[in-house]
């Protein structure tokens, strides 16, 4: 019977685990509440890795060695543009919605609630990995992963103290 090193987590393609190297802990965030987008980070005994969004279709990974990274930190933020996408869509569907149309009613229901939900989404943490060189590495996902997101660099801080 063949043990498994993962410890359940999905690994990103480009993470392939030596032989002693064991999955510590991983996290999936989300980057949005409109599209079903997530990144996808694992720390192992050896490094952290991951893969992250960087557009709607596009990601990136990366890998770095324990010792070689200086820290990690989780912040957060809003995003005024998206604050002023989601008003914009918001009063546009609240105009519609008084239209009196049966279409207009629909059309307006449809970009109201997606006003919500832009406005919703214009909370962001972001993941920070900086290495040894000074690169830091900025991984945006929703403001309600924020906690999750935490909790992960705090598993990575631990383990980098540790090595």
């Amino acid at each position: 019977m063949a043990l498994d090193r993962t410890g359940g987590f999905s690994l990103p393609p480009s993470i392939i685990l030596g032989d002693d190297e064991a999955v510590v802990a991983g996290v999936e965030l989300k980057t949005s509440l409109i599209f079903p987008l997530k990144n996808t980070f694992v720390l192992t005994n050896r490094r952290c890795g991951g893969r992250y969004q960087t557009g709607i279709f596009s990601t990136d990974e990366f890998q770095y060695p324990l010792g070689n990274i200086a820290s990690v930190a989780v912040s957060s933020g809003i995003s005024i543009g998206m604050i002023l996408l989601g008003l914009i869509l918001g009063a546009i569907g609240l105009g519609l919605l008084f239209n009196g149309e049966v279409v207009r009613i629909v059309l307006g229901l449809i970009l109201a609630a997606l006003g919500v939900l832009v406005l919703i989404s214009s909370r962001k943490a972001t993941f920070t990995v900086t290495n040894n060189a000074g690169q830091s590495l900025d991984c945006k996902a929703i403001g309600f992963e924020q906690a999750k997101a935490r909790e992960f660099a705090a598993h990575v801080s631990r383990e980098v103290a540790n090595a």
